[in-house]
């Protein structure tokens, strides 16, 4: 049987512990309000931890290895690798994002300087993270017409408009 390494593997997606503890709530057959009263958590913090919205802390790691099962260990390792995989991911939009801004343009006409960083074009544009401009920034281009131009491309009009 032959084998193969998976250190080529860079999945464009994170899953948080959160997926894990769903499994093995079906599985086990527990209630989802079962398990947030043996973390004396309420339902929200349990939905939030689930979601990957709050860290797993050591304290719930603990509490989960005595519900769940595995050991505390392994509880702090799959937060571990999850909140690497989310900034990866982040990592890698953000420079998705930058190469996709007309940069250039935007130095040329004083908007930003040259030795400008992603968290000055964030602010340049009034959000706090990449996803957030996409969702401000989404709405305008489904909602507006662009006419084609050689001195002026689709990209180019966003930011007259912003």
């Amino acid at each position: 049987m032959a084998t193969t390494s998976n250190s080529n593997f860079n999945p464009n997606w994170a899953s948080p512990p959160g997926n894990t503890i769903d499994e093995l709530l079906r599985e086990r057959k527990i209630s989802f309000n079962t398990l947030a009263k043996n973390l004396n958590a309420d339902t929200d913090y349990l939905n939030n931890l689930i979601h990957g919205n709050i860290p797993l802390t050591e304290e719930i790691a603990v509490k989960l290895a005595s519900h769940l099962g595995a050991s505390a260990k392994f509880w702090l390792n799959r937060e571990s690798h999850y909140r690497q995989s989310v900034d990866k991911l982040r990592e890698n939009e953000e420079k998705k994002w930058l190469n996709n801004l007309p940069i250039s343009e935007m130095v040329k006409l004083g908007w930003i300087p040259s030795n400008y960083s992603p968290g000055l074009l964030l602010e340049y544009f009034s959000v706090s993270n990449v996803w957030a401009w996409k969702s401000k920034y989404r709405k305008l281009f489904s909602t507006t017409s662009f006419r084609s131009s050689l001195a002026l491309n689709q990209t180019s009009c966003l930011f007259l408009l912003g």
